[in-house]
């Protein structure tokens, strides 16, 4: 995990947006949030390198990141855990 100065106001999911999978997958993950508990941002808006600059490009390419409003930052099997847990319909898969 690493710790990120900015602590946004809502749990947010980082991704890269230019990948196909990728935004399937948060597509998926927003019609589970019926909650809308996170905010999903793309890796290439301008303000993820000045919020998140403890995040590399290399880092944000590689894995999807999850920042909590304490400005934890889970990446990869960890963010799915953290969603999982967050999300009531991913239950199962927090196990």
């Amino acid at each position: 995990m690493i710790v990120t100065k900015k602590h946004p106001g809502q749990d947010t999911v980082l991704f890269d947006g230019e990948c196909r999978f990728c935004q399937r997958q948060i597509a998926l993950l927003r019609r589970l949030d019926l909650r809308r508990r996170f905010i999903y941002t793309s890796l290439h808006e301008p303000s993820v390198a000045t919020d998140f600059p403890e995040l590399s490009i290399e880092q944000l390419q590689e894995q999807m990141f999850v920042i909590d409003t304490h400005g934890i930052a889970r990446g990869g099997a960890t963010a799915v855990r953290y969603l999982s847990r967050k999300l009531p319909l991913l239950w199962p898969l927090a196990l």
